[in-house]
């Protein structure tokens, strides 16, 4: 929503109203009845008046009419530092070669050679900026987030192969864990299993001897005896043949050195990293500077050789030109002042094309 705009003079007067107009001398805002006056005095009838609506276009726009240093109005110009002065401003321009009035400088202002390349210099301004810039720093931010999708591949894909890899390793040392520990324990079992036989048979023994004492007669406890002895010898010798050879076993797990360094020493699958470069983007180049210098720069008394660029023809709208005048502008572009039609000045670019006629 746009602020209201007060009229100036009432509000000197601690009176509040809407101004309906702006004084661009004056700057400020008149009422209806404050614009009256204001065209009706002899000091302000000669000030440019412009609707409200008009000034909400050129609010933003910074234009000082005052001298900082001194806070007069400009009232002067001087060409050679391509200034506007104050009145007070004169005595640090002595030794410039003219100093003339500012409002002899303003004349035709809006069909000037510095207003025409401003304006071509904000139109290229906007084409770099939107046509070239734009598009070459949004190709970048593609070319970047491809980039970004392609890392993050890259990372998933990794990952996957670490993971595939760790799982195959996983299995093998898996397998060979259980063939190993399936030898140790059949091997527990095994003696377990002889020293049982050996016990059973043992006990046997006992039992047929204690038997044979208790039942038998005394040749065949005798003879018994030693037939028994030997078989409870050969019992013994196996017995103890199984404790010497009885074996012991401890599973242990020892990790591949590799594995433990990837442990101990890598804490990060990679490194992110950004290179920074110049964009090299071609910006071109404008002539609001030669547009600036064509004021201060001094006349020369020379001429040098001229040669012919190219040719162009003039674009008639009736049945023949008047050609009473040409200027090349700093930026390439020409004019042609065409007297037959209503004074009409013909701008054409540097390539030969029709502009604009003014």
């Amino acid at each position: 929503m746009t602020s209201a705009i007060l009229c100036g003079i009432c509000q000197y007067r601690d009176t509040i109203k809407d101004a309906r107009q702006w004084c661009t001398n004056c700057e400020e805002g008149l009422c209806e009845d404050c614009e009256k006056l204001h065209r009706s005095t002899k000091n302000t009838r000669t000030h440019k008046i412009i609707s409200i609506n008009d000034y909400q276009h050129i609010k933003d726009v910074v234009v000082s009419q005052v001298c900082e240093q001194h806070g007069k109005n400009y009232d002067l110009y001087c060409p050679t530092h391509d200034n506007a002065i104050c009145i007070a401003c004169v005595d640090q321009h002595k030794s410039c070669s003219q100093v003339f009035p500012l409002i002899e400088a303003v004349v035709n202002i809006k069909e000037s050679t510095a207003l025409t390349d401003l304006e071509d210099t904000i139109n290229v301004v906007l084409q770099n900026s939107k046509i070239n810039m734009i598009v070459d720093i949004k190709s970048s931010a593609e070319a970047f987030d491809k980039q970004e999708e392609n890392i993050k591949k890259y990372i998933k894909e990794m990952r996957e192969k670490l993971n595939k890899h760790l799982d195959d390793m996983e299995q093998k040392l898996t397998k060979d864990f259980s063939t190993k520990s399936e030898y140790c324990k059949t091997a527990y079992a095994n003696t377990i299993k002889k020293i049982i036989s050996s016990y059973d048979k043992l006990a046997k023994l006992k039992n047929d001897t204690e038997s044979l004492k208790r039942i038998a007669s005394d040749e065949q406890i005798f003879l018994g005896t030693r037939e028994m002895s030997k078989v409870v010898e050969k019992e013994i010798n196996s017995m103890k043949s199984m404790f010497d050879a009885g074996k012991s076993y401890e599973i242990k797990l020892e990790l591949d050195a590799n594995i433990s360094s990837l442990l101990d020493n890598v804490s990060h699958l990679g490194i992110i990293s950004i290179k920074e470069d110049n964009a090299n983007m071609q910006f071109k180049e404008t002539k609001l500077n030669q547009a600036k210098m064509q004021v201060s720069l001094p006349l020369v008394n020379s001429v040098q050789e001229l040669r012919l660029k190219h040719k162009f023809k003039l674009e008639k709208v009736s049945l023949k030109m008047i050609v009473t005048g040409c200027l090349m502008l700093p930026s390439g572009d020409i004019v042609i002042a065409d007297k037959w039609v209503h004074n009409k000045v013909v701008k054409y670019n540097e390539s030969g094309s029709h502009a604009k006629d003014i």
